[in-house]
């Protein structure tokens, strides 16, 4: 068997809010078994994009859930991480008011 590895997947952001959502995959599949690493992980986001609307705790169990319904794998194991999309007039205006 052979585990692939994908980290920092795109799923999408969440323009009101600043949230950037990106998921780290490990596929375990037969030797025998042909697998594009990069189609893989385009997969995932097409189907992370999809679930944005999805609370975040539920999310990487869903991506799993889909990829888990194609055969090629033997397993999988999804894990999203939520980022804040910070500008630097986020960090420094909290700052500038304080020395106001």
């Amino acid at each position: 068997m052979t585990t692939v590895d994908c980290s920092g997947i795109d799923l999408g952001s969440n323009e009101d809010d600043m949230r950037v959502w990106t998921a780290d995959v490990s596929w375990v599949i037969d030797d025998d078994q042909l697998v594009d690493a990069e189609d893989l992980a385009a997969h995932v986001a097409a189907i992370g994009q999809m679930m944005l609307g999805v609370p975040v705790e539920q999310l990487a169990e869903r991506i799993a859930a889909q990829l888990a319904n194609q055969s090629v794998f033997r397993s999988v194991t999804v894990t999203v991480h939520m980022h804040w999309k910070l500008s630097l007039i986020h960090i420094s205006e909290p700052t500038r008011l304080q020395l106001i």
